[in-house]
């Protein structure tokens, strides 16, 4: 069975960040760690279903085995 991790933070650029820095801390650093754990990592952009986003973020939640949230 493949486990998967639900990645929540941004997906766009955000005042206060350097262009691009949300992109590069899922790429580079989150990315590879669900990897490394043997996790798929799943965020809401990479979800290709035509649904209203907010269902396919709580569907994630209460199916993915392991989550981690960018609050920063």
């Amino acid at each position: 069975m493949t486990k998967k991790c639900f990645v929540i933070m941004p997906i766009s650029d955000s005042d206060g960040y350097p262009e691009g820095h949300f992109r590069r801390v899922y790429e580079h650093l989150i990315k590879p760690a669900c990897n490394d754990a043997n996790f798929i990592p799943i965020r809401a952009d990479d979800i290709t279903k035509t649904n209203y986003i907010v269902i396919n973020i709580l569907r994630n939640l209460v199916n993915c085995e392991m989550c981690v949230c960018d609050i920063s």
